[in-house]
This record gives C-alpha cells, structure tokens and sequence, in this order.
C-alpha cells in the first residue's frame, strides 16, 4: 500500500470517528435547561412575598391578641401540614387542596374578625362638625396610612397631662414615650406605655407628670410612626397642628 493510499484510508477512518461522535447542542441546552435553577427559586421567593405581606395586613387590622394567637396557628399548621405531606409524599390531588384548606383556615379566620371587627370597643362619640378628631387632651394624635399626623407634641412639665389617641387607620396603633429614640428603638425604660387601640377607635391616655425637656414617642406597634415630645415648664400644653382648642 502507497503512503498515499495509507493516508486516505486514516482519513476516512477519522471522518466516520468524527460522524459517530456527535457534538453537543450546548446553546440548546443553556436556552432550556440553565434558566430553571434561577427561574424557580425567584418564583417561588416572589410567592412567599406575595404572600407574607397579604399575611400582615391581615394581623394588622385585628386585635394584637388574636393577631398573636393567629400567628401561631398559622405556623404550626405550616409544619404540621408539610411534616403529613413528606410522611405521605404520595397523596391525590383533592388530598392536597384539603390539606391547603387546613393550613389556611386561620388566615381565613384572621379576614372575618378584621371585616367583622370582633374585639374591637366601640367607637368613641362621632367627631364634631368642619371634621374635628374625635378625642380631645392637652395633646390629640391621629393615626392614619401607618402615620401620626403630627411629629411633634408639646405637653406641660410637672402636670398630668391628657393625650387624645384617634385611629383612624385599618391596624391598631399605641403611644409610647421614651427618654430618646435609641430608648425606644429597644422600646425599654419607656416613661408612659399606652395600650393598643384598634382600628377605627379611639381614647385619651392620662400621663403622669413628666420633667421639662426634650423626649421622644412612638408607636412600639410601628416605630416609623414616631415623633418628639417638647415638655416645657409652666403653661399650656399642645398638640402640633390638630390640636382641639378648647383642650
């Protein structure tokens, strides 16, 4: 055999090597397949964020106690329900949707109370007319939208002073009065520690006498709702821009 002849039968022998062997359709594979490890983690975080602040709006506009009683519920459903689902990883699809029933059913709990307003007191006497809050107090504050209407309160040193609390928002809100903000950011030591108010109520907290000086208040339920209290010696103490003027 030629030289010739030899190298034209090793290069039909690796043309059929290279036939048999097929190339990987790598841009195929990239398209289809690498999107879903990214795709469904995203979806599924989207999903629990969807439904967590569903979940809190829910809590927010019921009592703080069936609110507490809601939540654990609520979680001991989930890991029970889950912990039955991986015993019984084989259960049919109408086994499913009652076991998704059971592991709701406080949320759905949770709707009925805030639509019915169970637990809540009733409403304090209707606001007089040209839209006047409700309460009254050497310091009136309305709740609104998760916000105060004023961020600052100006009470009198040495006196018990009152504080018109209107909820006029959708969740229950406090008022709470530190020292400072870092005190009430760890919401200890508070000098006056208002109950909750639900939604759509109202009351008037009694202060005892706090020092001259500059202090700080909140919500504890919502500390972005917060603000200064100006406490000055002698004189007539206010409220910021809603201020009955006859407290």
């Amino acid at each position: 055999m030629s030289h010739e002849e030899h190298n034209s039968e090793s290069s039909s022998m690796m043309d059929e090597v290279r036939i048999r062997v097929p190339k990987p359709n790598l841009p195929d594979e990239i398209r289809f397949n690498a999107p879903l490890p990214i795709l469904i983690p995203l979806a599924a975080l989207a999903a629990i964020a969807v439904i967590a602040f569903l979940f809190s709006r829910v809590l927010l506009a019921v009592p703080r106690e069936a609110a507490i009683l809601i939540a654990i519920v609520m979680a001991a459903n989930i890991l029970g329900g889950f912990a039955f689902a991986a015993l019984r990883p084989k259960l049919s699809r109408s086994q499913r949707i009652e076991l998704a029933m059971v592991i709701g059913y406080p949320l759905l709990i949770g709707i009925v109370i805030a639509q019915l307003g169970f637990g809540a007191p009733a409403e304090e006497a209707s606001a007089e007319a040209g839209g006047a809050s409700a309460v009254e107090g050497d310091a009136v504050l309305v709740a609104e939208n998760l916000a105060f209407d004023t961020d600052a309160i100006d009470l009198a040193a040495g006196e018990t002073q009152t504080i018109g609390l209107d909820n006029q928002d959708s969740a229950p809100h406090n008022l709470a009065i530190y020292k400072n903000e870092q005190a009430g950011v760890s919401q200890e030591g508070a000098l006056f520690d208002g109950e909750d108010v639900p939604a759509g109520s109202s009351t008037e907290y009694e202060v005892d006498p706090l020092d001259a000086g500059k202090m700080y208040f909140q919500c504890d339920l919502h500390p972005s709702m917060k603000g200064d209290v100006v406490v000055a010696g002698g004189g007539q103490g206010g409220s910021g821009k809603n201020q009955d003027g006859g407290g």
